[in-house]
């Protein structure tokens, strides 16, 4: 099985390679010539079959008992791949409206309900499939309401199809994007060469980065018919319970999981709940630059509570500014209790902030406490 999956699958016109040294480029050039050019003989099959999970199957629904106690629900879409449409980014849109924080979203409204405590979506992609994963991290009671949980992610699903794609998210992203990758940090080692391998499959060498991180076009009927394939019939939901009831193990590390049909009507009646974010006042659609012409620190501001001292940056002139402060107290060294107040006290901080830090955190203006 190995060597006819070697000889169907691996051919040197289907291999892409990076080579990560300190030689001259004209001695890596004859090495690689030497000693790779026939590394794999012969051609590739070209055609993959578009769908990971037979399709009498779906929808499915697996339920597993983990090792940790962990409570958390997943779904997992069938898609066709993303890779030719990385001048649009339909899978960036749909992560970032998804897996969105702030009121009317799906995970606002499960909080609301004390149903969740916090959601993530991404997509994976290869040349001839794509899945899309949504995963809620649920309370006590979300677990005991699974399916309710459902009922609210194919509802906020079911309003994106409805209200499109409207050209502000479009922009707002398109900006953060053009940001990414005008003040992107240099990138260098192994890894960065590995992902160079991995990416030329897809674009020219001298495309990646800009291709990879750069929106370039508008396509809304693109976005709906990805979000089409979010439906119940392309769908598999994953249970993680710890005290569910099994009748089956994975044989090599002794998972236990149970593998049924998706039988459940989804309603969609959370729909009136959910709606778009709204306009991110925080985004910045050009960045003028300021350059100083001091390059030593001066004194900004002194009084009783301390000394403020500035420098402007001369070295890296990107537009990013640390501000840290730093509040003294030894209440929370006291007992036991305190450290567990305290570290309330800071989610609540958080929690309450949200609706506003959230936002900021997408424009790149990140705060934590």
């Amino acid at each position: 099985e190995v060597s006819w999956f070697y000889n169907s699958f691996y051919g040197a016109r289907r291999s892409k390679l990076t080579l990560l040294s300190k030689l001259p480029l004209a001695t890596q050039k004859t090495l690689v010539t030497d000693l790779f050019l026939e590394a794999f003989p012969g051609e590739a099959k070209k055609e993959y079959p578009r769908d990971v999970f037979a399709k009498d199957q779906l929808p499915q629904l697996i339920t597993i008992v983990p090792l940790k106690q962990e409570r958390k629900l997943k779904f997992v879409f069938q898609t066709k791949s993303f890779d030719p449409f990385w001048q649009e980014k339909p899978g960036s849109f749909l992560s970032h409206l998804i897996g969105h924080e702030c009121k009317g979203s799906i995970l606002y409204n499960l909080k609301k309900e004390n149903l969740a405590i916090s959601l993530s979506s991404w997509f994976e992609s290869t040349s001839f499939n794509g899945l899309f994963w949504i995963e809620i991290n649920l309370t006590e009671k979300g677990l005991l309401h699974y399916l309710h949980v459902a009922d609210f992610v194919l509802s906020y699903i079911s309003m994106l199809e409805k209200e499109g794609l409207p050209d502000f998210i479009y922009e707002e992203n398109k900006a953060i994007s053009q940001q990414h990758y005008d003040f992107r940090d240099h990138k260098e080692g192994y890894s960065w060469a590995s992902y160079l391998a991995k990416k030329m499959h897809l674009y020219a060498e001298t495309d990646i980065e800009q291709n990879e991180m750069l929106i370039h076009r508008y396509d809304e009927k693109i976005y709906k018919d990805f979000l089409r394939d979010f439906c119940v019939e392309h769908m598999t939901l994953i249970l993680v319970n710890p005290e569910e009831k099994t009748t089956q193990k994975e044989v090599y590390y002794g998972t236990e999981f149970d593998l049924k049909k998706f039988t459940h009507k989804i309603s969609l009646s959370k729909k009136s709940l959910m709606h778009l974010p709204l306009k991110n006042s925080f985004v910045a659609f050009s960045l003028p630059s300021h350059p100083s012409e001091s390059v030593t620190p001066f004194k900004y501001q002194e009084n009783e509570k301390g000394t403020l001292w500035f420098c402007h940056d001369q070295t890296f002139e990107l537009p990013k500014t640390f501000i840290k402060i730093a509040l003294k107290t030894n209440k929370p060294t006291f007992s036991s209790e305190n450290k567990a107040i305290s570290l309330l006290y800071l989610s609540v901080i958080k929690e309450l902030t949200n609706d506003n830090s959230y936002y900021a955190d997408l424009a790149g203006i990140h705060f934590d406490m």
